[in-house]
């Protein structure tokens, strides 16, 4: 049984001063590039007119401004680097001391980093060990606050979320030679819930939407042909089936047997 800390030190953060130093170098050429777009914006009507050359300020107005926001934010999260880094910076100073004082008191250093304390049985621990523990818990902490704030300052200086991958059908053509014979046109089923009619019907109709009768195109002094030729229509009627034959030995049935076809026809063509 034994009791145990951490002083595990977090990485080196001298690199983040590095790339502080870049997201400034980036600030400074979007800062640039936002006073050329400023004067663009400006120029003289006399030396620069037309509808073309009021598109171009308008647009040389709105990218200067979203330049001067890129390198005010990109500034702002180098400072917030910086910061970030020299709080780690601290952390890892006040571990290692802690180390060096666990040492000096005759504490075990573990190869995972963690300072151990064997206490005698019927004992509590003892008052240094419970000191750097303490110590080592508020390093921590430090530790864990410094990456909350980065994390945030990241979220608060940068536009947005990433896009999305593209999720679908590969683009482009495809690949290795034809498997088969390209599908054809897709086939429309007919609408059912409308009567059958001829679709290329041109009948012309007024603007109440009654239908007009076709023009006359018969020469003069002849009559118009006669209408189409009458139309086959269903009707329904009840024709009633033939007696039943007698039974094969003379005697009535009871019932009658079930037959398979039904007692009338029904829909029959007139």
């Amino acid at each position: 049984m034994g009791w145990y800390f951490s002083v595990a030190l977090p990485d080196d953060p001298a690199p983040c001063h590095d790339a502080a130093e870049t997201l400034r170098a980036v600030a400074r050429a979007a800062r640039e590039a936002a006073d050329l777009l400023d004067g663009h914006a400006v120029l003289p009507r006399e030396d620069f007119g037309g509808l073309a050359a009021r598109s171009y300020r308008e647009a040389s107005a709105a990218l200067g401004k979203d330049s001067r926001g890129v390198a005010d934010d990109t500034h702002a999260l180098a400072a917030a680097l910086d910061d970030h880094a020299v709080r780690i910076a601290a952390v890892r100073r006040t571990l290692a001391g802690i180390r060096d004082d666990a040492l000096a008191e005759g504490y075990a250093i573990t190869p995972q980093d963690r300072v151990e304390s064997v206490p005698v049985a019927g004992t509590t621990v003892d008052l240094p060990f419970q000191l750097l523990e303490a110590r080592a818990t508020s390093a921590h902490d430090e530790l864990e606050s410094a990456r909350r704030d980065w994390w945030q300052a990241v979220q608060d200086l940068t536009t947005g979320p990433l896009a999305a991958p593209t999720v679908g059908p590969p683009v482009g053509p495809p690949v290795g030679p034809p498997v088969g014979p390209p599908p054809g046109p897709e086939e429309v089923p007919p609408d059912l819930d409308r009567p059958e009619r001829d679709q290329r019907d041109t009948t012309p109709t007024d603007p109440h939407g009654d239908e007009q009768p076709p023009p006359d195109t018969s020469p003069p002094g002849t009559s118009p042909p006669d209408a189409s030729p009458p139309v086959a229509t269903w009707q329904w009627a009840a024709v009633p089936l033939p007696p039943a034959p007698p039974a094969l030995h003379g005697e009535p049935l009871d019932e009658e047997p079930p037959s398979p076809c039904p007692s009338t026809f029904e829909g029959v063509l007139t």
